[in-house]
């Protein structure tokens, strides 16, 4: 019995109408973000294999030279540097066509509908950065398809939460749902993406609001995109030995070397469109620039080109026939330099991809140089180089873009490996401090109290715990009119005053009708009338507010009564002062201030 009468309460106290419902507006964003993600990745290796491979031979998706790719000739060879070019004009023009968000990495324009556009992104910006995105990436530029696939994925949140015409806090959420969709179907990680949307939108801290949506968008989409193209993980890893305590301190290590490339990375996106604006004026033309500069780069060494998923595996697992020296670890470093070059190409000149990829591109050759040197120094205390190029991936995407947690998590479920979570989480947190002040997304605010979506949120949890008596001393009510008073003496003594409700007294208790300005629309359309009418005919009944109510209660009773102001009461119910919403406003303002202020005071006292 007992049981029974809990199970009551909880289903009181459950909203399962609203539980359903967002059930199924996640799980439909995750599904069609899947199934985009599908369609994305095949057609992009179509492409790619198209382009690149059937008509120069070269095969990126390979660990070999591109000269000694099947099919290559030296004749060939030197028409690379066209391939990227084309798709770059292409990707320039659809971007034109479509819509200047399509331009670039995508992560940026996400964060930006989020935290500033009450997250309303157009439906045609997805479908135009799904298009240029094919044919940046298929024709071998520098980019990762997280960014690509954040913003379609969010897009269809968006276009989708608009739609069934949810709230703007709903379609905030599902912006965030259909972006971690998006990435953890391409990816296959669905819960490292879900947490990589949660905690993207901030330097410090992440939207809790979001982790239900997003884990339930993340599976579904993970689910349509495995029954397209199979499960399995992105990199497979040989078994790693036992972890060593003794050399937990060694991958501090990592976090040290990846941060000044982490540095030089961020620093390469935000230079390379200033360059290359000063060379070509026009936006749409830069990413043909950049490609072919790119395509000039493949011609040294194919890592560069392409997403460089098939170098990633080859650091993480070196052949045995080439021990660790310190000669393979400048070769390393080198490409990491080549890939930031290269990114900041393609990125920067507006080619639409993403920076993710290339992030734990680069933190794999970093990573790997560390475990070469180490390796080759102390060759019984380190064993696996390839470890710390897997510890170098988590490293250098958790500094660069803010994401320490979501990055431990990304990385094994990457390789589908956890033997490695402690190593992770040291380099991870050494990078995330020594890249405080630097970011892979301009867009990214500090916190949730420098966001201005979340600051409409701060102003209406203050209109949930203000109270009238905050508000302070309140303006003085005007002389009750008596009830039997003729209208049109009334109404000239509204004209020459400046109050906008009127207490009718109609006996010596408390005022229970008042009088509107608004309240008089209908009657004042008949002049005729007026002689014949008294106060009374012009009454609407008084909601009371009293100084113990929230000033969200005080709303509401403006809005009710479709009033500027309203009559706050005593506890007898008589008038003590009239407040409205300028009132509400200069409060609400000043303690969403000050709220902010204690945030930031805390924030630095943290640091």
């Amino acid at each position: 019995m007992k049981l029974r009468r809990s199970y009551r309460v909880a289903l009181t106290h459950t909203d399962l109408r609203s539980l359903g419902r967002w059930f199924g507006l996640c799980a439909f964003v995750g599904v069609a973000a899947g199934l985009a993600g599908a369609a994305f990745v095949s057609a992009i290796d179509g492409v790619q294999t198209f382009m690149l491979g059937k008509l120069l031979g070269v095969w990126l998706d390979q660990p070999a030279h591109v000269a000694d790719s099947p099919g290559t000739s030296f004749i060939s060879l030197w028409f690379l540097p066209l391939i990227p070019a084309v798709g770059g004009l292409c990707s320039g023009i659809i971007a034109r066509a479509f819509g200047t968000e399509v331009f670039g990495g995508g992560t940026d324009a996400v964060l930006r509908a989020y935290h500033q556009r009450d997250a309303k992104v157009s439906w045609h910006v997805p479908i135009g950065k799904w298009l240029a995105s094919i044919v940046t990436l298929g024709t071998g530029g520098s980019a990762g398809r997280e960014g690509p696939m954040t913003l379609v994925g969010g897009g269809i949140g968006s276009v989708i939460g608009s739609t069934f015409r949810v709230t703007d806090r709903e379609r905030r959420l599902l912006l965030l749902a259909g972006a971690g969709a998006g990435v953890g179907a391409v990816f296959r990680i669905p819960f490292g993406s879900a947490i990589f949307a949660i905690e993207v939108l901030y330097r410090d801290g992440f939207e809790e609001e979001g982790i239900f949506p997003c884990l339930i968008a993340s599976v579904f989409g993970f689910a349509a995109f495995v029954a397209i193209h199979g499960s399995g993980h992105m990199f497979g890893i040989p078994p790693l030995s036992d972890l060593v305590l003794s050399t937990v301190p060694l991958f501090a290590l990592v976090g040290l070397a990846v941060a000044p490339f982490g540095y030089l990375f961020t620093k390469m996106l935000a230079l390379a469109p200033r360059v290359l604006g000063r060379v070509v004026a026009r936006r749409w033309l830069r990413p043909c620039l950049g490609g072919l500069l790119v395509g000039l780069l493949g011609l040294l060494h194919p890592e560069l080109m392409g997403i460089g998923y098939g170098w990633i595996r080859q650091v993480l697992a070196p052949s045995a026939a080439a021990p660790a020296s310190v000669g393979l670890a400048g070769l390393f470093v080198l490409f990491a330099l080549g890939k930031i070059l290269a990114t900041g190409l393609t990125v920067g000149s507006g080619g639409s991809g993403g920076t993710f990829a290339p992030s734990i591109v680069t933190g794999a050759f970093v990573g790997g140089a560390v475990g070469q040197v180490l390796s080759a120094l102390f060759p019984a205390l380190v064993p696996e180089p390839g470890a710390f190029a897997l510890v170098g991936m988590g490293a250098f995407l958790g500094g660069v873009a803010h994401v320490p947690l979501a990055a431990v998590v990304i990385v094994c479920e990457l390789v589908g490996n956890y033997d490695l979570l402690v190593p992770l989480m040291v380099a991870v947190g050494v990078s995330y401090l020594l890249l405080r002040h630097t970011t892979l997304y301009e867009a990214q605010v500090q916190n949730a109290s420098a966001s201005p979506a979340r600051a409409r949120g701060i102003a209406l949890d203050a209109l949930g715990t203000l109270r009238v008596h905050d508000l302070g001393e309140l303006r003085p009510a005007p002389t009750p009119i008596p009830a039997t008073m003729r209208l049109s003496a009334f109404i000239t003594q509204v004209v020459e005053g400046r109050a906008t409700i009127f207490p009718i007294q109609n006996d010596a208790g408390p005022i229970r009708e008042v009088v509107t300005v608004k309240s008089l629309r209908a009657i004042l359309d008949n002049s005729s009338l007026w002689p014949h009418l008294i106060v009374a005919d012009a009454a609407t009944p008084l909601l009371p507010v009293r100084t113990s109510d929230s000033l969200h209660r005080l709303l509401e009773v403006l809005g009710t009564m479709d009033c500027d102001e309203v009559f706050i009461v005593d506890a007898a119910g008589f008038v003590i002062g009239v407040a409205g919403y300028e009132d509400v406003v200069r409060l609400t303002v000043q303690e969403s201030i000050r709220r902010k202020a204690e945030a930031d005071v805390t924030k630095r006292f943290r640091e």
